[in-house]
């Protein structure tokens, strides 16, 4: 096993311990796409009132494409839009 692989467990692991409330914020900021992608698959279903990453477009519209299972792919939030302008 790579140490990527047990960094992204050991993520994992420290996000499953948090607790997560409804006035929390989640931005994934390691700008690598296996960290990055399994924490915000994790994130979503949690009470946070956002759930975000840091990246660029390329990465952005990767992550579009391939949708988790579990979940329907949904359309870009307002938030996402305007940051684009900026």
């Amino acid at each position: 096993m790579e140490s990527v692989d047990l960094q992204v467990l050991e993520a994992v692991r420290r996000w499953r311990l948090l607790q997560v409330g409804a006035r929390c914020a989640v931005v994934a900021l390691t700008h690598d796409p296996k960290l990055d992608n399994l924490l915000l698959l994790e994130a979503l279903p949690s009470p946070a009132f956002y759930v975000g990453a840091v990246g660029s477009r390329a990465n952005n519209a990767r992550r579009r494409k391939s949708p988790s299972p579990s979940r329907p792919r949904s359309p870009p939030s307002a938030t996402a839009r305007r940051s684009r302008n900026v």
